[in-house]
């Protein structure tokens, strides 16, 4: 089991990257890397054990931890009712934005082949690699702190995991569930009463079934 806590300082630029002690060595392998990439952005990184050292001053903290996934393990099949949602996802096609329903024009395969492909990509990359993909991460995690420090675009909506408390959508609350979210001076607010079909309700209440299931196996 590992835990890297890569933390950010502003506006110095600097990055501290703390972990347990018996990972210095692979703390070691990232801060050279880093260097070698001379990002113009970055002043410094500090790599340590001390929570003390790690934490001073911070600005934003991203906390990563778990084993990585190999080939046969589970996590509840990663809540297999997890699904993608396109109902309110645009895309541009010669030029406009469309729909992704009005721009594939095969709704059975958004509803059947996609969802499967999208629930089983996690278990592909580890058939082909033999550990869970981190790029898919690292772009989700860097986008959700993009949109926390600077605030969604201007009519942008984006799907966040937030705490349910609250929301419209009838998912129970104490739960951390993805939702449509504008955020706005480092704070985030529902956007409520998006139309949701009946397909996505049932989807959606199957993944918060899941999520609570997993909450009581946890507590």
């Amino acid at each position: 089991h590992w835990k890297w806590i890569c933390l950010w300082q502003k506006p110095a630029h600097n990055s501290h990257a703390v972990g347990y002690h018996f990972m210095m060595g692979i703390l070691d392998d990232v801060l050279m890397e880093l260097q070698d990439c001379a990002l113009p952005l970055l002043k410094d990184v500090i790599v340590t054990d001390k929570e003390d050292v790690a934490f001073k001053d911070l600005d934003v903290a991203i906390l990563v931890g778990s084993m990585p996934r190999r080939k046969g393990m589970e996590r509840k099949d990663l809540l297999k009712a997890n699904y993608p949602d396109v109902n309110h996802a645009k895309v541009k096609l010669q030029g406009r934005k469309v729909g992704v329903y009005e721009a594939l024009k095969n709704d059975s395969w958004l509803k059947e082949e996609f969802i499967t492909l999208v629930q089983q990509r996690g278990a592909d990359i580890i058939k082909a690699g033999k550990l869970s993909g981190a790029t898919p991460a690292v772009k989700a995690i860097t986008d959700h702190v993009r949109d926390i420090w600077f605030g969604t675009p201007e009519g942008e909506i984006v799907s966040m995991g937030v705490i349910s408390d609250g929301n419209s959508y009838h998912i129970s609350d104490d739960l951390l569930y993805s939702f449509p979210v504008i955020l706005e001076n480092k704070t985030w607010k529902f956007i409520e009463g998006l139309p949701i079909n009946d397909f996505s309700h049932e989807k959606m209440d199957f993944t918060a079934k899941e999520l609570a299931e997993e909450k009581k196996n946890c507590f």
